[in-house]
C-alpha cells in the first residue's frame, strides 16, 4: 500500500462531492535545473515530474484542500525539485536558505544529488542548531538501498515568526518509487502538531485531524487503511452537514482494483520465478550433460560404450509407455496414464474466486473439473508423447522433447507438454538420470511429467478447460476419457456430459 494508492481511492471517493474543486491552476510547483550528467538520470526526473504533475497533482489538490478545511492553514504545499550542480557547504546552505525566512506556506524541497554526498561539504561536523533540525528515523524509513545517500532536514515552522514548515530532503536516487514513499510522511512535512497546533482548531477539527493521522500510520507501517479512510470519510460528512454518500460503488471499485493490483504483483512475481526456473533449469542440463560427457569419456577409455539397452528394455516393459515411432536418428515415446499430480490446496483457494480462471462458460466443465479435483469421483486419462533424437550441438549428443503432432494422441493430452514443452521439475531430473545412468529412473520422469498438473498456471489451466469444452480443434473431444474410481468403468467425456445432463442436471433427453 502506497501513498498514490491513498490519494487515487480518496480523490475516486470525493471527485463528485463538495470537496474539490474544477481549477487546479494556481498548485505551486517548483522549477529544477540539471547540469551534463547522463541521459538516464535526466529522464528519471523527467519521467518522476511528469507523473508528480499529470496524476499527483490534482489529487494533492484535493488532499491539501481537505486539511485546509481542518486548519485553516495555507491550502498549498511549495514544492521544489531541484538538482546539485555545484559542491556546496552544507551550513552556508542552510544559513542562507532556511533560517528566519518569511513564507507564506509549507515548503517541501527535494534536491537531487547525481553524484551523491561528495557534492557536500561539512557533513562530518554539522553545528548542534542545523543536528536538531535533522530527522534520522525518516532517513532511515526512506532509504531505497545501502548504497543511497539521504538526509533530511524539518525546519518546524512559528505562527508568532509567521513562518511555516520546511522540509529539506537531499538524496542520490530519485524517481517515482521514491515520490510515493516519501509522501507517507505528509503529515510530517505540513508540521501538523495536534497537542500545539499552529492555530486554533475545534474538538471535531481534532478528531478529523486525528483519524488523517491514523490513517499515514497504517501507510507508514504498509498496512491496511481502509479501516481508517471509511472511518474519516463518515466522519467528514458529518463534519460538513452532509449526508454520507453511498459507498457500495467506491468499496465495490476500490475491491476490484487491490485485487487487480495485487493479482499483477503476483502475475509479476510468477513470471520472475518461471524465467528463473528455466535459467537455472538449462545449467542444470548443461552440467548434467557435462557430467555425462566425462562420464562417458571415462567409459571409452576402458574401451567400453554407453548402453542404453536398460532405457529402451523398462519401456517395453512398462505397462505405460510404448515406443510409437524409431529411426536411426531418433524415437518417438508415447506415455499412456491418469491425471495423478496436482495440489488440491491450490484448487480449494482458486475455486472460492467464482470469476476467476478454474470456472468455464459449460456447466458441465465446471462439474467435470469439480469432479476431477474436488471429490475425485473421475480420474482423466491422460498422454504425452516425446521425442528423443541425436542432436551434435548437446554436449551429450541428443535432446528430449515433448511433441504435439495430434496424430499421435488416443486420449487427452497434458496441456503442459503438449501446448508448452514444459517439464516442471522433471526434465531436469530426467537429465541427471540419464547422467548418472539410472534409465529406469528416467523413464520414470517421463511418465511423472505426464501425470501432474499445475493448478497455480492460469495460461495452461485455460488451456486445459479449452481441451475438457471440445475447443481445441486437434484434440477430438471422443478421444478424452475417464475412470469412474466407484466402479472402474472407462468413459468418454461426451458419454459423462449425457448422464450429467440427464441425471445431474435433469434435462430432458
Amino acid at each position: 500500500m502506497s501513498f498514490s494508492d491513498f490519494i487515487t481511492q480518496l480523490y475516486t471517493k470525493c471527485q463528485a462531492d463538495y470537496v474539490i474543486s474544477s481549477s487546479f491552476e494556481s498548485i505551486r510547483f517548483g522549477t529544477y535545473t540539471y547540469d551534463a550528467w547522463d541521459d538516464s538520470r535526466r529522464e528519471n526526473v523527467h519521467i518522476a515530474r511528469r507523473t508528480f504533475l499529470a496524476s499527483w497533482q490534482p489529487k494533492m489538490y484535493l488532499f491539501q484542500k481537505l486539511i485546509y478545511s481542518l486548519t485553516n492553514a495555507p491550502l498549498y504545499t511549495r514544492v521544489e525539485i531541484n538538482t546539485l550542480t555545484e559542491d556546496i557547504d552544507l551550513e552556508t546552505y542552510f544559513e542562507r536558505k532556511c533560517p528566519g525566512a518569511q513564507l507564506n506556506q509549507p515548503t517541501l524541497k527535494i534536491v537531487y544529488i547525481p553524484s551523491g554526498k561528495s557534492y557536500i561539504k561539512g557533513l562530518d561536523a554539522l553545528p548542534d542548531w542545523l543536528r536538531e533540525y535533522e530527522k534520522s528515523g525518516a532517513e532511515a524509513a526512506l532509504k531505497m538501498s545501502a548504497t543511497h545517500f539521504l538526509k533530511i532536514f524539518h525546519i518546524p515552522g512559528d505562527p508568532n515568526e509567521n513562518t511555516y514548515a520546511r522540509t529539506i530532503i537531499f538524496t542520490s536516487e530519485f524517481g517515482c518509487t521514491f515520490l510515493d514513499k516519501m509522501y507517507t510522511m505528509y503529515m510530517l512535512f505540513l508540521d501538523i502538531n495536534l497537542e500545539q497546533p499552529n492555530i486554533a482548531i475545534s474538538d471535531d477539527q481534532k478528531g478529523l485531524l486525528e483519524l488523517l493521522t491514523a490513517i499515514f500510520t497504517k501507510l507508514y507501517a504498509n498496512e491496511d487503511y481502509t479501516p481508517a479512510l471509511e472511518a474519516f470519510l463518515t466522519r467528514y460528512h458529518a463534519y460538513c452537514g452532509k449526508s454520507l454518500l453511498d459507498y457500495t460503488a467506491f468499496k465495490q471499485s476500490l475491491e476490484k482494483m487491490l485485487y487487480t493490483k495485487q493479482t499483477t504483483e503476483l502475475d509479476q512475481n510468477i513470471t520472475n520465478l518461471q524465467q528463473s526456473i528455466e535459467r537455472y533449469t538449462e545449467e542444470l542440463q548443461r552440467l548434467y550433460a557435462n557430467l555425462s560427457e566425462a562420464q562417458y569419456k571415462k567409459i571409452s577409455f576402458k574401451g567400453g560404450l554407453i548402453d542404453f539397452t536398460p532405457f529402451f528394455d523398462f519401456i517395453e516393459k512398462s505397462p505405460e509407455m510404448c515406443i510409437l515411432r524409431a529411426t536411426t536418428d531418433s524415437v518417438t515415446i508415447r506415455v499412456d496414464t491418469v491425471l495423478k499430480y496436482f495440489d488440491v490446496q491450490h484448487y480449494n483457494i482458486l475455486k472460492k474466486n467464482t470469476g476467476g480462471y478454474l470456472y468455464d462458460s459449460s456447466d458441465f466443465v465446471n462439474w467435470l473439473i469439480q469432479q476431477l479435483f474436488e471429490t475425485q469421483r473421475y480420474v482423466l486419462k491422460i498422454q504425452s508423447v516425446y521425442k528423443m533424437a541425436k542432436n551434435s550441438t548437446y554436449t551429450n549428443g541428443f535432446e528430449v522433447q515433448a511433441i504435439a503432432q495430434p496424430a499421435y494422441f488416443t486420449e487427452c493430452p497434458n496441456p503442459h507438454l503438449y501446448f508448452f514443452n514444459c517439464w516442471g521439475q522433471s526434465k531436469s531430473a530426467f537429465y541427471k538420470a540419464i547422467a548418472e545412468q539410472s534409465y529406469d529412473v528416467a523413464a520414470l520422469q517421463l511418465i511423472a511429467a505426464t501425470q501432474q498438473l499445475t493448478l497455480a498456471d492460469s495460461t495452461v489451466f485455460i488451456r486445459f478447460r479449452r481441451v475438457l469444452r471440445g475447443d481445441e480443434g486437434n484434440i477430438p473431444k471422443q478421444n478424452i476419457h475417464v475412470i469412474d474410481t466407484q466402479t472402474n468403468q472407462v468413459m468418454s467425456i461426451i458419454d459423462l456430459e449425457q448422464y450429467y445432463k440427464e441425471q445431474i442436471k435433469n434435462v430432458p433427453a
